[in-house]
């Protein structure tokens, strides 16, 4: 009998960071051996092009198209979780497992005050949120 190959294990990095500074093959291998991994580069951040002002949605298409229709196991961390959280529903991606870290238990943009940031980008005084 003929065992199927392993499930791979697609990493997702956080904000201004890029996949193989989140996620470094020497600090995986001891965890997962041999088994298939790959480290994408979020659309913008390390050697991925970027999209321009696009949607959300127009990232999650691009993250699926480069994950494939394979089933994977998917581990995001802050604004990686995030998209993973997002694509683990997309109809093109196939998630059997999904590890989030260092994802806000909240939406953290709701609390943004956009006036106020908006205001001081154009010279204004700074926001008084954080």
């Amino acid at each position: 009998m003929t065992l199927p190959p392993e499930r791979p294990v697609v990493f997702l990095h956080g904000l201004a960071s890029r996949g193989t500074q989140d996620w470094p093959d020497s600090e995986w291998t001891a965890v997962l051996g041999d088994r298939p991994r790959r480290v994408l580069d979020l659309p913008a951040h390390g050697d991925a092009p970027g999209l321009g002002v696009v949607p959300t949605s127009a990232v999650l298409d691009a993250l699926a198209e480069a994950i494939g229709p394979d089933e994977v196991d998917l581990v995001g961390y802050s604004l990686g979780a995030r998209l993973a959280w997002d694509l683990a529903r997309h109809p093109g991606v196939a998630v059997r497992r999904l590890v989030l870290g260092g994802l806000s238990a909240g939406e953290p943009f709701a609390l943004v005050d956009l006036s106020a940031a908006r205001a001081a980008l154009a010279g204004g005084p700074a926001p008084v949120d954080p």
